[in-house]
Parts: structure tokens; C-alpha cells; sequence
């Protein structure tokens, strides 16, 4: 649905323009979800996913915030826990991240996520409109890459999002986990962020860990 053209000042306003905007503005109006409710900002809508009050406490368990060991055939391996990025049209299921326990040190977490976000009539608009698959990342100094904003005319960008600070020692791995919880990935003409959505359900027994 095309909004009408923009009208000069002292211009006639139709009916049917008019009309013509409001339906299209709540068609682009987002809905609540369960346990989410809708943000306004100067940038368009964004969710606030709720935590029930029983699950208030941080957990383990969630999503890119934890050390796990798991079996893939005959070996034993361990690493980062994974999980869901939502960014544009696209989920991604994030593998766990497998380690060298034996490379000690100190190192810089995270995850690089190629996205494309929305333009018409080679306008940047809010919203991503699709995304590349996540890539694990990891450095030996206290710096993360830098985010790309996505510019005109292609509207591609990267996002950064900070796992944590990882210590390998004596064939033991430690996260600082930046922040828990599923990813989901947000856009607004200049800014390029995201928001972490936790696990409002508890947590049982990961597979992965048999």
C-alpha cells in the first residue's frame, strides 16, 4: 500500500488521500503478542518482551549466557550455549559455539549479523527487512568490531552484539555473559541496536548435554 504524494503548504487534503493514510498506518501498526507489549519511539514500535513474575530470577539456561558441554557422536565437546536471533524475516537457531580449551586467555565474545534494512522509493525506513546467518566471533583484546549502519542505497548494515568476556584456564572455560536471553535485532535511520528476550517458560534438561 503506496501513502500519497506529499502536499505543499495551502494544498487541498482529499478525502481519499486521507483515508488512503490512516488505513495504511494501521495496517503498519504493529499488535500485542502474548507477554510482549508495544514501545513507542520517535523511531516506529518496537516489543518489550515480559518475564513472568515467577520467573523473575535470572536463570542458567538462557540463551548465549552460559558454559555447556555436549556430545556430537563419540566426542565430548564444550562450549557456548546458543539460541534464537530474530532479525528482518529471518530466525536463526544459532549453534552452540565449540571451544579450544586448550588456548588459555582472556577473550572477547560475539556475534556478527549481516542485515539488510527496509527502503522504498530509496528511502531508509525503520525496520530490517532480512539477515544474513550469525557468525561467532572472537578476539584477544578488550575491543569488539564496529557496527555498520545501514546506509542508502543498498540499506545493508552488520550488527554487533556482545556475548561476553570468556577466561580459558587449565582446560577450563568461564563466560561473563553481556546480557542473557534469544536476540532480536532492531533498526531505526541511523541507529542499528538490539534487545535480549528471556525464556519466560522453565527451563529443562538441554539434549545437547546427554
Amino acid at each position: 500500500m503506496r501513502l500519497p504524494a506529499k502536499k505543499r503548504p495551502g494544498s487541498p487534503v482529499l478525502a481519499s488521500d486521507w483515508n488512503l493514510m490512516v488505513d495504511a498506518l494501521q495496517a503498519r501498526t504493529p499488535m500485542p503478542a502474548h507477554n510482549a507489549e508495544l514501545v513507542a519511539s520517535t523511531c516506529g514500535f518496537t516489543y518489550r518482551f515480559r518475564q513472568s513474575s515467577s520467573q523473575s530470577a535470572v536463570r542458567s539456561g538462557q540463551p548465549f549466557a552460559e558454559i555447556i558441554s555436549w556430545n556430537e557422536g563419540s566426542t565430548r565437546k564444550t562450549g557456548i550455549r546458543g539460541g534464537a536471533v530474530y532479525a528482518g524475516d529471518k530466525v536463526w537457531n544459532v549453534d552452540h559455539q565449540p571451544l579450544n580449551l586448550g588456548a588459555s586467555g582472556v577473550f572477547q565474545v560475539w556475534l556478527e549479523i549481516g542485515v539488510t534494512a527496509v527502503v522504498e522509493d530509496n528511502v531508509l525506513l525503520p525496520g530490517i527487512k532480512t539477515s544474513t546467518a550469525p557468525q561467532w566471533k572472537q578476539q584477544s583484546d578488550d575491543n569488539f568490531d564496529d557496527q555498520q549502519i545501514p546506509e542508502l542505497p543498498e540499506g545493508t548494515g552488520k550488527a554487533i552484539v556482545a556475548i561476553g568476556t570468556l577466561t580459558i584456564e587449565d582446560g577450563a572455560a568461564r563466560l561473563l555473559p553481556a546480557s542473557r536471553g534469544s536476540i532480536l535485532i532492531s533498526h531505526c535511520p541511523g541507529i542499528l541496536w538490539h534487545s535480549r528476550i528471556l525464556d519466560p517458560e522453565p527451563v529443562s534438561e538441554d539434549p545437547y548435554q546427554q
